[in-house]
């Protein structure tokens, strides 16, 4: 009787923290993420950390590619993602994430978690949240290039839902970005479609969220030259 009583109250206990999750995934929540800020600022001391020439944030399609420094080569550049991350929660860290390594260039993938799930976010939203973003960057470094990668077309159901929405992120960021010399927007869209349309598996993970090393390949063969042209 004592097992049952126990094993319900761990079923009880888990459920709550499901839906407390759920619960916070819908609202922005920057010191969650403090943890793993900590962990890069231990990394720094390590590795002696102070500069780098490009830093490459946003969420964990970017905490995720582990090749990234031997796939961009020969360009200096460290993984600053933080999995999870919504726009507004990057942006919050700015300090910590980006500005504080001196960069001469700035790499930001963000937005699949805003626009995601049953309840999204809109792309005005997305769109608003990397103007903040670009505008904490320049007012410390007023010329210094920010590259955003558009938000790739995902075939897990939460995201292919709101591919619509998605798309309209993309759009005003990357009409935003033609109006301003720093800014740099890199649209994959297409590379990550099938002739149909529709997201190509072969690209992305069982978990039809996240990019596998085929897709990494077509974000260092669109990067690598464009940081060639604004890498000085």
């Amino acid at each position: 009787m004592e097992i049952v009583i126990i094993l319900s109250a761990v079923i009880l206990i888990v459920l709550l923290f499901v839906l407390f999750v759920k619960k916070l995934a819908l609202k922005d929540n920057p010191r969650l993420f403090k943890l793993f800020v900590n962990q890069y600022s231990r990394i720094d001391k390590q590795r002696d950390i102070q500069q780098s020439d490009i830093v490459f944030t946003g969420s964990s399609v970017v905490k995720f590619w582990k090749t990234m420094e031997p796939d961009l080569f020969p360009f200096k550049v460290i993984n600053r993602g933080i999995a999870g991350a919504k726009i507004n929660e990057i942006t919050y860290w700015i300090d910590n994430l980006v500005l504080k390594y001196t960069p001469r260039v700035v790499l930001l993938y963000v937005g699949s978690n805003d626009i995601q799930g049953k309840k999204p976010r809109s792309a005005v939203d997305v769109f608003n949240g990397f103007i903040d973003f670009e505008r904490k960057v320049h007012t410390q470094y007023p010329d210094l290039p920010v590259i955003f990668l558009s938000i790739i077309p995902s075939p897990a159901k939460t995201r292919w839902e709101n591919w619509a929405e998605i798309k309209k992120a993309n759009n005003l960021i990357g009409e935003y970005c033609q109006q301003k010399e720093s800014l740099h927007y890199i649209d994959t869209t297409d590379r990550f479609l099938t002739e149909m349309g529709l997201p190509d598996n072969h690209y992305f993970k069982k978990d039809g969220i996240h990019l596998n090393e085929s897709g990494y390949k077509i974000w260092q063969s669109e990067l690598k030259p464009v940081l060639k042209t604004v890498v000085d």
